[in-house]
């Protein structure tokens, strides 16, 4: 199985090292941060792997819907980190398009870090966009608790719109955005990345945009 790597993670309740298995830990947990967090801020697409061994019969359909295969207790292998840089000419259209005063959004379904290096190489962004990587489910208890401390009382959403410091938006925060939040994104100049969302994150977007009177073109 492979996929998002903190989604991988989440399913697993061993990974192999050398051959052998061992069980997810604090300190495994620690490594893993780092290693996709490394990969993801040098612009690398990063995927997750994870296997289990099952009895299924031989004539046997697996099916997602019908959820018929182990999605739990699964044994983490590695990560895979894919460079895939922007095409050709993309910063020189987007370039024109601020020229002409198109506010351009980058929409991926990336891990955060993995947005901010290649709307930076796009030049979609400035360099100053600072990202939230904060992963809920894979941080140590000890960090994930300092973090809570630290932002208590401030939503998500109000935390990624800081006027001051544009936060890479994630796909979970994307129906937290309030009105006043929309109209900050839309009325700011630096372009806006969201990452980490979803087929319907996207659709979301684009209606809130048309909502406050945008006109909105989609590529990609």
């Amino acid at each position: 199985m492979k996929g998002a790597p903190e989604i991988m993670l989440s399913k697993c309740s061993t990974y192999l090292f050398r051959g052998q298995t061992r069980q997810i830990d604090e300190d495994f947990k620690d490594a893993f941060m780092s290693a996709y967090n490394r990969f993801g801020a040098s612009g690398r697409r990063v995927l997750g792997f994870a296997y289990k061994h099952f009895q299924a019969s031989d004539d046997v359909k697996f099916n997602e819907e019908a959820n018929n295969f182990p999605t739990s207790d699964l044994h983490f292998v590695g990560l895979s980190a894919i460079m895939d840089p922007p095409k050709e000419g993309v910063r020189d259209a987007i370039e024109a398009c601020h020229t002409a005063s198109v506010k351009v959004f980058m929409v991926t379904g990336d891990h955060p870090l993995t947005a901010e290096a290649i709307a930076i190489q796009g030049g979609s962004c400035l360099v100053s966009i600072l990202v939230d990587t904060r992963i809920v489910g894979i941080l140590p208890k000890r960090a994930a608790k300092r973090e809570s401390d630290s932002s208590e009382g401030v939503s998500p959403a109000q935390d990624s719109i800081n006027p001051n410091r544009l936060r890479v938006i994630k796909g979970p925060d994307v129906s937290k955005l309030t009105a006043e939040d929309w109209r900050l994104i839309l009325s700011r100049d630096m372009g806006t990345v969201f990452a980490r969302t979803t087929p319907q994150d996207k659709l979301y977007i684009v209606r809130k945009c048309k909502e406050f009177g945008q006109v909105v073109a989609v590529t990609g």
